[in-house]
């Protein structure tokens, strides 16, 4: 754990540096982006060596798509009313609709 928060740190504290050099920030994306592919190239390695995950993935497939199905359903379910209610607060103050 201390060296997560060590990483996050030293982290926050050259992001804070970069700041003033705007010309490092394309090589700053595109080592974020060499080392978000590199983790996921290691997690799918991991993932494909383990007999017990490959033997289960149609089941934690169906499950993955039932989450992502049920989560977008009631992120717009819920959302709805509250633009509807945005909205209809905008339009009393300013007297106009957006």
């Amino acid at each position: 754990m201390f060296n997560l928060l060590l990483a996050l740190s030293l982290g926050l504290l050259a992001g804070y540096l970069a700041r003033k050099l705007p010309s490092i920030r394309h090589y700053i994306q595109a080592g974020i982006s060499l080392g978000l592919f590199f983790l996921i190239f290691t997690m799918g390695i991991q993932v494909g060596s383990s007999q017990e995950v490959m033997a289960s993935i149609g089941s934690i497939g169906l499950q993955a798509a039932c989450f992502a199905i049920f989560t977008v359903t009631g992120s717009v379910l819920l959302s709805l009313p509250l633009s509807l209610w945005l909205k209809r607060k905008q339009v009393k103050e300013t007297g106009k609709p957006s």
